[in-house]
């Protein structure tokens, strides 16, 4: 959600919020297994092995991209100026945290 990469937003309508807040609680939870209803529902559309997977995230290759095609603006945004005229920042720390990114030493 920090980065606005959801896949439910078509589920927040809120006539399908109303709806979901009625039914009763047997339909939405059984023995932990949540989403009861919705997945009833999607094994008519979906092999079973995908509506009842665990959640799988998804990541993007922002360390490769900054290590290489977006370098240069990485550089810009890193530098000591840069930092320094933030002004609340200590550039010598920062330096030092994206040197050793750039040497793959440490990874966030």
């Amino acid at each position: 959600m920090a980065h606005g990469l959801e896949l439910r937003s078509p589920w927040l309508d809120y006539r399908i919020v109303e709806w979901a807040a009625e039914l009763p609680d047997n339909l939405k939870l059984k023995k932990n297994i949540s989403k009861k209803i919705l997945k009833r529902y999607m094994l008519k559309k979906f092999p079973s092995k995908i509506v009842n997977r665990p959640k799988q995230g998804f990541s993007i290759p922002i360390h490769d991209w900054i290590r290489g095609p977006l370098r240069p603006i990485a550089d810009d945004l890193f530098s000591t100026k840069s930092i320094n005229e933030l002004g609340y920042l200590n550039s010598c720390e920062i330096q030092k945290l994206y040197i050793k990114h750039q040497k793959k030493a440490i990874w966030f």
